[in-house]
């Protein structure tokens, strides 16, 4: 009697044990299941959130060359001797740096600033670059345009804003995108000229203050 009580009890307990294992088994199945339908989940939100911030970004572009082409059109309607006065006076150009951000010669400038005639083609330079400065003015807080246009992007190239703006439209906008935050330097480099490592090559030497006060020029340390 004692035996078949034994054997009863291993039965009973072996039962128990084959129970437990499997409801462990489904427990892990389902903790699976519910492990990869989560992970399924957040993979599709990262796949809608990078179309929903492409589609922004590009809808951000359209709507800062509106804004941009808006401006210029208000900005055309003055005569252009005072387009440039604007630049000058309210904005801080020297005329060497209007004349080369639109690609002309300083006597070209003296002459439309004494009211000579002006083309089309550069009525509407002068118009885009008074447009840009006020957008950045009033959407960037950059008060001097002129002073952002001339500071260097990266520490180690030859490199700044004046020198993208002459690339056209699209990098008219890349660069209120930029003066934005919306950009870093090399984001705004892919963007409007992808080959700008080969085009700006690293800085070779570097101007430091010497010990005596003067400045000293010397190669800059690699890495």
């Amino acid at each position: 009697m004692s035996d078949r009580a034994d054997r009863t009890a291993v039965e009973m307990d072996s039962h128990a044990t084959a129970d437990e294992n499997l409801t462990w088994e489904v427990a892990f199945e389902d903790t699976q299941t519910a492990s990869q339908d989560l992970a399924d989940e957040f993979g599709w939100l990262r796949e809608g959130v990078r179309d929903l911030d492409r589609d922004a970004a590009e809808g951000h572009r359209r709507a800062l060359e509106m804004a941009l082409n808006e401006r210029t059109a208000e900005k055309g309607r003055a005569p252009s001797n005072e387009l440039l006065r604007e630049l000058s006076s309210r904005w801080g150009f020297a005329w060497a740096t209007v004349a080369d951000l639109l690609d002309v010669s300083v006597p070209a400038l003296r002459k439309w600033r004494h009211g000579g005639g002006v083309s089309s083609e550069n009525r509407l330079k002068i118009a885009r670059l008074c447009a840009l400065c006020s957008l950045l003015a009033e959407n960037c807080a950059i008060p001097e345009p002129a002073v952002w246009l001339d500071t260097p992007l990266l520490a180690d190239r030859y490199v700044s804003p004046r020198k993208l703006y002459r690339l056209g439209t699209s990098a008219h906008v890349a660069l209120i995108e930029f003066a934005g935050l919306h950009h870093s330097p090399e984001e705004l480099l892919d963007r409007v000229e992808p080959d700008w490592q080969d085009r700006y090559p690293e800085r070779q030497y570097e101007v430091s203050i010497f010990e005596d006060g003067g400045p000293v020029i010397h190669r800059r340390p690699k890495g």
